[in-house]
C-alpha cells in the first residue's frame, strides 16, 4: 500500500483549508517544543501552498481569452492598428481624392479590394495572435512583387507598409513575452492529491506518536489535530448539508468565494480523539 491517504478518513481539503489548519497544528507543535512534527508540518505546508498556487493559475488559465490582452500588448495594439489603417486609408485616398477613371484610383481600389477584402476592421478586430498573423500575411504580400509589391510601389505606399512592419515587430515581441501560467486541471488535481497525502501524513505522524488512551495522549491528539479536524468537520457539514466546499483564507480561515476543486468520495471522517 503505497498511499496514506486511504489509511486516514479525511475529507478531500481545499488548499485554504489545508493551509489554515495545518497553521494551527505547527503553532501547537512549536508551543510544545517537537521539531520533528514542525518539520512535518512544513511539508504539508510547501504541498498545500503548491495546490493554492496551481489552483489559482488554472483559473487564470480557464479565464483567459484566446487573446491575452495584457501587459505591453494591450498597449501596443492601437499602433498597430493605426498602422494598419494606415496602408489601408493610404491607398483608399487615392478613390477618395480621384476621379473614378483615373488610373491611381483605379490601382488604389485593386489594391484596397485585395488587400483589405472586409476593410481594416477585418484585420484589427481580430484577437490579438490572429491579428498578428494577419498583418504579418499583408506584409508578405506587399513585399511581393507578384502579389501586391508592384501597387504599393506604384501608389507610394511604402512608407506605410514600412511603418506597420516595424509595429508589428514590437507587438510580435510584446506577446511572446511570459504571462499568468497556464496550467492543466489535471495538474491541479496532482497537486491536490499530493497536498492530501502530506496532510495525511501529518495526521497519522500525530496519531501514531499520541496512540495511547492516557490522559496525557488524548490531550495531545486533540491539540495538535483540532486545527485540521475543525476543517474536516466544516468540509462534512457542507457536504451533508448538499452545500459546495467553499475554500478559506489560508490566513484568517474566513470563508472566501472561490471555486472548490473537483471532490472525490469521500471517507467517513476517523475518530482520532
Amino acid at each position: 500500500m503505497e498511499s496514506v491517504r486511504s489509511l486516514v478518513g479525511l475529507y478531500e481539503f481545499t488548499p485554504g483549508r489545508a493551509i489554515f489548519g495545518v497553521q494551527g497544528t505547527k503553532a501547537e507543535a512549536t508551543k510544545r517544543q517537537l521539531p520533528e512534527l514542525v518539520a512535518v508540518c512544513d511539508t504539508s505546508l510547501n504541498a498545500s501552498h503548491k495546490f493554492l498556487d496551481d489552483t489559482a493559475a488554472w483559473e487564470r488559465t480557464k479565464n483567459m481569452p484566446k487573446a491575452r490582452g495584457e501587459g505591453d500588448a494591450v498597449a501596443l495594439d492601437p499602433m498597430l492598428d493605426k498602422s494598419v489603417s494606415g496602408v489601408h486609408d493610404g491607398a483608399a485616398n487615392y478613390v477618395r481624392a480621384l476621379p473614378a477613371g483615373h488610373e491611381l484610383a483605379v490601382l488604389a481600389q485593386k489594391f484596397v479590394r485585395s488587400a483589405f477584402p472586409r476593410g481594416p476592421a477585418g484585420i484589427t478586430n481580430l484577437a490579438f495572435e490572429d491579428e498578428l498573423v494577419a498583418v504579418k500575411d499583408l506584409i508578405k504580400r506587399c513585399d511581393a512583387p507578384e502579389n501586391l509589391g508592384t501597387l504599393v510601389a506604384k501608389l507610394g505606399l511604402a512608407p506605410f507598409v514600412e511603418e506597420l512592419r516595424a509595429r508589428s515587430v514590437e507587438f510580435e515581441a510584446a506577446l511572446r513575452k511570459s504571462s499568468p501560467a497556464e496550467i492543466s486541471w489535471g495538474k491541479v488535481k496532482e497537486a491536490g492529491a499530493e497536498a492530501q497525502e502530506r496532510l495525511a501524513e501529518l495526521v497519522v505522524k500525530i496519531a501514531g506518536t499520541y496512540n495511547l488512551r492516557t490522559k496525557e495522549h488524548i490531550d495531545a491528539r486533540a491539540a495538535l489535530l483540532g486545527p485540521i479536524m475543525q476543517q474536516n468537520d466544516r468540509i462534512a457539514q457542507a457536504r451533508k448539508q448538499r452545500r459546495p466546499v467553499t475554500d478559506v483564507d489560508p490566513t484568517t480561515g474566513q470563508d472566501v468565494p472561490s471555486q472548490p476543486t473537483e471532490p472525490t468520495q469521500p471517507t467517513e471522517p476517523t475518530d482520532h480523539g
